[in-house]
């Protein structure tokens, strides 16, 4: 099962706070353009946010106006705390898990709040590996967040251009307005995208994964319901 885990970005809720309290329209905007949230944007500020980290640069992410507006506040230390915090991250995105997994702490804000999540994405599947080195593989992704209303949930996402496919497991049912609603989302993020794909959901905890390290060093993929 999912379980929470400390917020790789212990900073960043301290640096909204402060951008709120100066230039609150100027607050919204870095939130919902470079935040990742559990929304139709999460695609795309997941991958922004991927690109800052490995780029080491705090002010990239932030950008230029947030980070002279905070400084100009007298509260660039909490820039340069973030950075240090962005850096260290990305030094431990590094060391890679075996299997071809690779582990990235997220910050994900939601309900106003900033919680922890987990990305894990895999170049290729054992089991295609010959596909992968021909050009053909996918590349699977996990997303593990915990939400306060929502629970644990897990994005388990398989890409193979031109195709997403993609199941949401939860611990606890999805009410029909919601998964018509996220369905809704994921079209639309698969049109804009010109993806075509299938969403599937899976409650009660079944199926879950869980990568890690086995016994002998290696990585496993558990599965537990």
């Amino acid at each position: 099962m999912s379980s929470a885990t400390a917020q790789p970005l212990p900073s960043l809720a301290a640096v909204l706070a402060a951008l709120m309290q100066v230039d609150t329209a100027l607050a919204q905007r870095v939130t919902q353009a470079i935040v990742p949230q559990p929304n139709a944007q999460l695609g795309a500020t997941l991958l922004f946010f991927l690109a800052a980290m490995r780029g080491g640069d705090v002010r990239n992410w932030l950008g230029e106006r947030a980070s002279r507006t905070l400084e100009a506040s007298g509260r660039g230390e909490l820039l340069q705390r973030l950075g240090a915090e962005l850096a260290s991250l990305a030094r431990q995105s590094l060391d890679p898990l075996p299997g071809d997994w690779r582990s990235y702490a997220l910050p994900l804000y939601h309900d106003g709040e900033v919680s922890a999540g987990r990305l894990l994405v895999r170049h290729r599947d054992a089991d295609e590996a010959g596909q992968a080195e021909s050009g053909r593989g996918g590349r699977r992704f996990l997303i593990d967040v915990e939400l306060s209303r929502l629970g644990p949930l897990q994005l388990d996402g398989m890409l193979k251009t031109p195709r997403l496919d993609l199941v949401l497991r939860s611990h606890r049912p999805f009410p029909i307005d919601d998964r018509q609603e996220v369905g809704r989302l994921f079209a639309d993020a698969c049109d804009a995208c010109g993806l075509a794909g299938a969403l599937s959901f899976q409650p009660g905890g079944q199926g879950w994964v869980q990568v890690a390290r086995s016994r002998g060093g290696g990585a496993t993929d558990r599965y537990s319901a």
